[in-house]
């Protein structure tokens, strides 16, 4: 009967080990893998208000995502740049054609939230600015001039992501 009892406990104690073995293989896949972009959805508000100085075109937002621009907020905080977002929307235009660009967007909104709200920091204060040539053309919000400077390639690529999803 002992031997019997120590074949169940050596079986018992493989099945640990594989298990184990198994979880911890799993546990460095998921580590291993990288992080997609803290997509952030986009309130009516925000689209409505991008929208509003069309330019030549009627803009009718489709959808619309952002991710937050630590690279601009780091950059530009002479321009008080602080909760700034780079938004990415469709939107279909005068002929029904779906066409997609970038705004930067400056909120009050803390880090935390999930939808963006666009509150001005003072009535005169601009808090959208054109960040792609789509974006300028079809809008008449101001073309940050130092585009260049602003945007960094993986903010693009995870706005991009965002609205794809």
């Amino acid at each position: 009967m002992s031997r019997k009892n120590s074949r169940i406990e050596i079986m018992v104690l493989l099945l640990v080990v594989v298990v184990s073995g198994a979880f911890l293989v799993m546990l460095f896949q998921e580590v291993g893998k990288p992080r997609g972009p803290e997509c952030k959805e986009v309130s009516s508000q925000v689209t409505d208000r991008i929208a509003s100085r069309s330019q030549g075109v009627t803009i009718v937002p489709v959808s619309a995502s952002a991710v937050r621009s630590p690279w601009i907020e780091n950059h530009l905080s002479d321009a008080g740049a602080s909760g700034y977002y780079v938004v990415a929307m469709t939107f279909l235009d005068s002929d029904g054609a779906t066409q997609s660009a970038v705004w930067g967007v400056r909120t009050a909104a803390p880090l935390e939230v999930t939808e963006l709200e666009v509150r001005l920091a003072s009535p005169d204060s601009e808090a959208i600015v054109s960040l792609d040539e789509t974006a300028h053309r079809v809008t008449d919000w101001p073309d940050y001039a130092r585009i260049e400077d602003a945007l960094d390639q993986w903010t693009l690529d995870d706005v991009g992501q965002c609205l794809d999803r």
